[in-house]
């Protein structure tokens, strides 16, 4: 992969170009965008989709007057651009400047290769990661997430770890440039299906659970539980899980060593008497009270399309994998020169923090 050479300068987030055989002399570096239009760069209200309204263009100039106020007060005065852009490069502005440097590096990696992400690639990426925040089940439960219900974790969730839509909207789609690099050179062996569908088809137990977003929740419901109402009445009443809620609960069945089911889920069940309640399990955003209704023998020889089907869960399993692997080479190969003061002391603390 051709290296990726960046430079920051007074103002800027990023003027991007590849040497080598990806660029042709200095037309081919971008004209750099400032860091507010990056960081506003999604002003569309947020929906449940995210297609071509969702594209990064680095390249664009910015005509917004750098002595303009950003903020005016009832009382008089107000807040300049200068300072506030100033206290924006320094907080956000080393996470963002990483992360557009690798999305740009992808875009002409993807351009030198003759590939491209098309709004499919970003919707799919978009929806899966959503079916992830709201539904951590959504493999044994069948069903798409609930596109108004999945819309308000995701914004709660944003909220919670202070991440602006437009940085969301970058990661999103930075994710299908990589997962597209990395496309066809991730294959599935027979073995691996064949080994796969072995711990998957094994003795498998059947489970009701409820779905909460908070201790407090899942407390109400294990009090209801207690009171001696139905399982399936309290996860059709509370569950947060919609997809499953509709049928008391009930999940499809798994087995111990089903991978699209989190392990302590499994762990939990498998432990669990008949007809016994666990403690509040968390998943994620997620609380999770389980019960077993029972369990199951081992299913027969499986048909074509479950083959197709574990095949391409796998291969999204190995590309994710490899993903964070591919963001952070391609953020070592890029040459990234700050030239902002304010930026590059705040880069090179950034640098220096600990992993993790």
């Amino acid at each position: 992969m051709a290296a990726c050479v960046l430079t920051a300068a007074m103002g800027l987030v990023a003027a991007v170009g590849l040497s080598g055989s990806c660029a042709s002399g200095p037309s081919s570096i971008p004209a750099a965008r400032s860091v507010t239009d990056e960081w506003n760069a999604a002003a569309k209200p947020a929906d449940a989709s995210l297609s071509a309204g969702a594209a990064v263009s680095i390249g664009e100039e910015t005509s917004t007057p750098q002595a303009a106020p950003v903020a005016v007060m009832e009382g008089g005065g107000g807040v300049k651009r200068e300072p506030f852009v100033d206290l924006l490069i320094r907080f956000h502005g080393p996470a963002l400047l990483e992360e557009l440097a690798v999305t740009t590096c992808a875009q002409q990696e993807l351009e030198r290769r003759g590939l491209a992400v098309r709004d499919e690639d970003v919707e799919l990426e978009y929806q899966t990661l959503l079916a992830d925040m709201t539904n951590p089940l959504h493999a044994v439960t069948g069903a798409a997430p609930d596109r108004r219900e999945a819309q308000r974790v995701l914004e709660a969730v944003l909220a919670e770890r202070n991440i602006p839509l437009a940085q969301f909207r970058l990661g999103v789609r930075r994710q299908a440039m990589l997962r597209k690099l990395i496309e066809r050179e991730t294959t599935v062996s027979d073995e691996e299906v064949e080994r796969d569908l072995r711990a998957r088809r094994g003795e498998r137990v059947q489970v009701r659970h409820i779905q909460v977003a908070t201790p407090a929740q899942a407390e109400t419901v294990l009090r209801e539980l207690r009171g001696g109402a139905a399982f399936a009445d309290v996860a059709g009443k509370f569950s947060g899980n919609a997809a499953t809620a509709a049928r008391g609960g009930l999940l499809e069945p798994f087995s111990r060593d089903d991978e699209r089911v989190p392990a302590i889920l499994r762990e939990a069940a498998f432990n669990l008497p008949a007809g016994e309640v666990s403690a509040p399990l968390r998943v994620g955003h997620w609380y999770h009270v389980l019960t077993l209704e029972g369990r199951l023998p081992a299913l027969e020889a499986p048909d074509a399309a479950t083959l197709e089907d574990v095949r391409r869960r796998l291969t999204r399993m190995k590309q994710d994998e490899a993903l964070p692997r591919l963001y952070r080479r391609m953020l070592e190969e890029a040459n990234i020169v700050v030239l902002d003061p304010a930026l590059k002391d705040a880069y090179d603390a950034w640098r220096l923090r600990p992993a993790g």
